[in-house]
C-alpha cells in the first residue's frame, strides 16, 4: 500500500541527489529552443494531447523501496474534455529482497472550464476531475495502493500578470472501494496541493505544499515538492522532482521523479 507508516526515522540525502540532478537539467536547458509560442505545459489550464513516461523512485521505510515506471497518456476528446490512462509496474526491496510486480491501471476523465483571460495574466480556469485507480498487483511486493479507489479532484489556477508566474490550488478525496484478495483496506483521505511556479519558454520550476489528512484516524502529512521541467522544443521535454516528508509518519519518507513528455 502507498500509505505506510514510517518505521526509521533514517534522515534522506535526496536533497543531494535532486541539487545534482538540477545543475544537469539547468545546463540542458542552455540547449533549449528560444522560439515563441511554446506550449504552456504547467502554468495554466492544459489544452492539448500528450504522452509522459517517468521513474519514481519511493523510500517507505528503512528497508522498503519502490521503483515504478509508468506510461501515461492524455487524450483531447473536445475543446474541454480529457481522457487520461496510466499504467505502471513496480520494482521493490523489502527484508533484503527483490521482487518485481504489475502496478495500478488509471482512468481520469477531465472537464476544464476556462476563464476569459486563459493564456493572459489572471484567473486561467477550473479543472474538474474524477480518477479511477484498478490494482494490478501483488500487495506483498508494494505494487500500489492495492485497493479499488475513486478520485474526485478540483484545480483551480491563476497566472500573474508578468504571465510567467502562476499559483495553483487543488483538493482531492481518495475513497477507497475494495482491496485486492491479500490487502489490507487502504485508508481514505483528503488533499490539499498549493504550488507557486515560474515557466517559461525554456523551462518550469515550481515548489508545491502537500497537504494530506486521513479521514479515520485524522493524521495529518505535510509533504513539500520541488519540480524542474525543461522544454526541448516546441512540444517535447524533460523534468524531475523531489518529494519529501515534513510532518507526520505516513505515506512515504520521500520520492525522486524523472520524465519525458511529448504534446500530440
Amino acid at each position: 500500500m502507498i500509505y505506510l507508516p514510517q518505521i526509521s526515522k533514517t534522515r534522506s540525502n535526496s536533497y543531494g541527489y535532486f541539487f545534482l540532478i538540477l545543475l544537469l537539467f539547468y545546463c540542458n536547458s542552455l540547449f533549449a529552443q528560444q522560439e515563441k509560442g511554446m506550449t504552456a505545459v504547467r502554468s495554466t489550464l492544459y489544452n492539448f494531447s500528450y504522452i509522459d513516461f517517468n521513474m519514481d523512485f519511493y523510500k517507505f521505510a528503512s528497508d522498503q523501496y519502490l521503483l515504478s515506471h509508468t506510461a501515461n497518456g492524455t487524450l483531447k476528446l473536445s475543446a474541454q474534455s480529457f481522457l487520461n490512462m496510466e499504467y505502471n509496474f513496480s520494482n521493490s526491496w523489502q527484508d533484503n529482497s527483490s521482487f518485481m510486480t504489475m502496478g495500478d491501471f488509471s482512468v481520469t476523465y477531465t472537464r476544464n472550464f476556462y476563464s476569459k483571460n486563459y493564456q493572459k495574466g489572471g484567473f486561467q480556469g477550473v479543472a474538474s476531475s474524477l480518477k479511477a485507480i484498478l490494482p494490478t498487483g501483488k500487495s506483498k511486493y508494494l505494487s500500489g495502493f492495492d485497493n479499488w479507489i475513486l478520485e474526485p479532484s478540483v484545480y483551480f489556477g491563476w497566472k500573474l500578470h508578468n504571465h510567467k508566474n502562476y499559483i495553483v490550488s487543488k483538493f482531492r478525496l481518495n475513497f477507497p472501494l475494495a482491496t485486492l484478495p491479500d490487502a489490507t483496506p487502504s485508508i481514505p483521505f483528503g488533499r490539499y496541493e498549493a504550488t507557486f511556479g515560474y515557466e517559461d519558454q525554456n523551462l518550469w520550476i515550481a515548489s508545491t505544499i502537500d497537504n494530506r489528512l486521513t479521514l479515520d484516524y485524522w493524521e495529518y502529512n505535510l509533504l513539500h515538492k520541488f519540480e524542474l521541467g525543461v522544454k526541448l522544443d516546441k512540444t517535447n521535454g524533460v523534468f524531475g522532482s523531489t518529494t519529501n516528508r515534513i510532518i507526520g509518519d505516513g505515506f512515504y519518507e520521500y520520492y525522486i521523479n524523472f520524465g519525458y513528455y511529448k504534446v500530440i
